[in-house]
């Protein structure tokens, strides 16, 4: 409730600036204000996943998938809406209505029930078993695929405008299109993973990645391509589809490794695995515009995106190794926690055998 406050005061807060636009004080306090945004959504995101995930533990790539639709969704949908806020009232209406909403958000917010009666602090324990490298590569891993997913869009304008003659709306609908495509089917490669394996759809979406982001441009080595729109906006549909594939079963497998190395997941450590899980997507997005805004620069659009496929060869081989090893050794962590849970009951029983001849 807190974090929506925040969040709803910030863009309201937002709307009334242009009123000391000509201060030293506005772009300090716009930044400020964006970062109170930024930081508010975040806790807002950890928070609602983390329930979510705690209400259904043995159905996280669901709750996940429809998390990841409605998020899309609102993606989608945002700049069209702030448009026409923006056209009816200018940019004071922009901000001020969304927050007036979601700082009305907060008031339902009250009467929903607590999952717990008290707030479990996390342990050093619990800590130090969140910083293991098994649990740390799927959250790599969903950050790469958000920078290949993010790295084309601030250059695939000016490249289909230059060589396709396409125009700035063509290729809106196309990336429009990718957005829709990761929304849309969401709900169903969650269902699927939450009744199969999410670690097949994982290693699939691995594989898949590198080799449809080839024909992005396509990369001029591949001769029997030829770049036209249809091939542009194919491949946008086909890389939505492969990104869910890989995205949304991340955090079913952050929650399995954890609960396969150290038993029951507690409520801390969800929390913080949700964390990583949603910190990952914004850095994976700001790495790939970042890293295309520098090689735009120096190479070809169509070389460019050959040379990022190339890159995500090798994670793909990395998680290959990864799911072997995977699959290795929860035999050897179950055998442990067995060897654990079997000391631990005679060590109670001697304990309990001295008590009572005392």
């Amino acid at each position: 409730m807190c974090s929506t406050i925040l969040v709803g005061s910030a863009f309201m807060l937002h709307s009334l600036l242009d009123f000391i636009s000509s201060t030293p004080y506005y772009p300090w306090l716009s930044f400020a204000l964006r970062f109170a945004q930024g930081f508010g959504l975040g806790l807002i995101l950890v928070a609602a996943f983390a329930s979510l995930v705690l209400l259904y533990p043995q159905k996280v790539a669901t709750v996940t998938s429809v998390g990841e639709t409605i998020l899309q969704g609102a993606f989608a949908s945002g700049p069209f809406l702030g448009s026409l806020l923006y056209a009816a009232g200018g940019y004071k209406l922009a901000f001020f209505v969304p927050g007036a909403v979601i700082f009305l958000l907060a008031l339902p917010e009250c009467l929903i029930p607590q999952l717990t009666s008290r707030v479990e602090l996390a342990s050093r324990e619990t800590l130090s078993s969140l910083l293991d490298p098994w649990l740390l590569f799927p959250v790599w891993h969903l950050t790469m695929i958000q920078i290949v997913n993010t790295y084309h869009i601030p250059v695939l304008s000016p490249y289909v405008e230059e060589a396709l003659g396409a125009s700035l709306m063509w290729t809106g609908t196309a990336l429009l299109l990718g957005t829709g495509c990761v929304c849309f089917t969401s709900p169903l490669l969650g269902y699927l993973m939450d009744r199969f394996n999410p670690y097949c759809f994982f290693l699939a979406s691995a594989l898949l990645l590198p080799v449809v982001y080839l024909f992005m441009g396509p990369v001029p080595l591949l001769t029997f391509v030829d770049p036209s729109k249809p091939q542009v906006m194919i491949t946008l549909v086909l890389l939505g589809l492969i990104v869910a594939m890989g995205a949304i079963p991340t955090l079913a497998i952050m929650m399995d490794l954890y609960k396969a190395r150290h038993g029951e997941t507690q409520s801390s450590a969800a929390n913080f695995l949700v964390s990583l899980y949603c910190a990952a997507y914004p850095l994976g997005g700001w790495l790939g515009i970042t890293i295309s805004g520098a090689v735009a620069e120096s190479i070809s659009f169509r070389w460019s995106t050959g040379l990022v496929a190339l890159l995500f060869f090798l994670e793909s081989a990395a998680c290959v190794g990864f799911c072997i090893a995977v699959y290795r050794m929860k035999r050897v962590w179950k055998e442990k926690r067995v060897n654990y849970s079997i000391n631990a009951i005679i060590v109670q029983n001697a304990a309990a055998g001295q008590n009572s001849c005392i």
